[in-house]
Order: C-alpha cells, then sequence, then structure tokens
C-alpha cells in the first residue's frame, strides 16, 4: 500500500506520538478506503494498524522502510522534515 506523507498531516502531527505522528495520520486516511475505523500505531520500527468494522475485526503489521524510521527521528527531535510517500507492506496477523 503506497503512503503519501503531506504537509497537511505533518502540520497536524504530534511528535513522539505512535498514534498522532503524521505517518500514523497518513496510513489512516488511507486505510480509509477499505475500513471505517483504521487505528495506525507507529513506532520507530514497526507499524501496526487494527482495522475494527461492524463485520470484522483485524490486525495487521509491518516492518517500516529506512526513511519512515528516520523520519521519526528527525520529526521527534523537532527537526524540519517534508512530505514523503514510502511503501508499507501489511501482513494480516
Amino acid at each position: 500500500m503506497r503512503i503519501n506523507v503531506t504537509d497537511k498531516h505533518i502540520k497536524y502531527g504530534r511528535p513522539k506520538s505512535d498514534c498522532y505522528c503524521p505517518i500514523a495520520i497518513a496510513i489512516n486516511e488511507a486505510m480509509r478506503s477499505i475500513s471505517d475505523d483504521p487505528r495506525a500505531s507507529v513506532g520507530p520500527f514497526f507499524t501496526s494498524v487494527y482495522q475494527a468494522d461492524k463485520l470484522v475485526n483485524n490486525r495487521f503489521s509491518a516492518e517500516n522502510p529506512a526513511e519512515v524510521t528516520e523520519f521519526i527521528k528527525k520529526y521527534d527531535l523537532g527537526h524540519k522534515v517534508e512530505p514523503f510517500s514510502f511503501e508499507l507492506n501489511l501482513v494480516l496477523l
């Protein structure tokens, strides 16, 4: 799944927040095409997404690409970051 982190996600994201960082916001936005209420949690090395819909409850996981880990480090330290895109290969657990 292609994830696009935009200026809007960066502006409204929260540093040091696994559920409200720009990447989690972007993943939730991308997942809304297949889920009513996706909930992404992004750590420095792994991402998990919980899909809680009326009929289905699924949990997905993925290893973060290097550019995601680097973005998180910079963003959490208050450094300037730029929009970017990456491929997230979610696996159903």
